[in-house]
């Protein structure tokens, strides 16, 4: 009896843990649904991050890549915190740290993210992250 409930107990601590530890990781697979994440997100999983700094029409961003062999990256901006309706602003050369966008609306919001594909297609997002003066 005591161990039953020692069991039950360990069960229902390990989905809170999972719970809690899956809602701070922010950097996910393309494939799965994306949840709204904090502005000031950082890929904490992966190593990786992305700041944005606004003054004007100017958002500065810069980032760190997580660990990988990335083939590609991409600066994906949009209006609001949502996957849907984003917009690739930039495809990135390698080695690049940081990129200036230029944005036409100046009374609008804007959050970015950085989308990097591996060599076997596989998508990681890291973000969104709102551009804050």
């Amino acid at each position: 009896m005591i161990m039953n409930n020692i069991i039950k107990w360990l069960f229902v601590f390990g989905s809170i843990a999972s719970i809690v530890l899956s809602s701070t990781v922010w950097a996910a697979s393309e494939k799965q649904s994306e949840p709204k994440q904090p502005e000031a997100a950082a890929a904490a999983q992966t190593n990786g991050s992305l700041k944005a700094g606004r003054k004007g029409d100017k958002v500065t961003l810069t980032w760190t890549l997580p660990e990988g062999n990335w083939r590609r990256v991409e600066i994906i901006r949009n209006d609001k915190p949502d996957v849907k309706n984003r917009k690739r602003v930039k495809v990135c050369r390698r080695g690049d740290i940081a990129y200036v966008d230029t944005i036409s609306d100046t009374g609008k919001q804007y959050w970015y993210w950085l989308k990097l594909f591996d060599k076997d297609n596989a998508i990681t997002n890291i973000g969104p992250v709102k551009a804050e003066e």
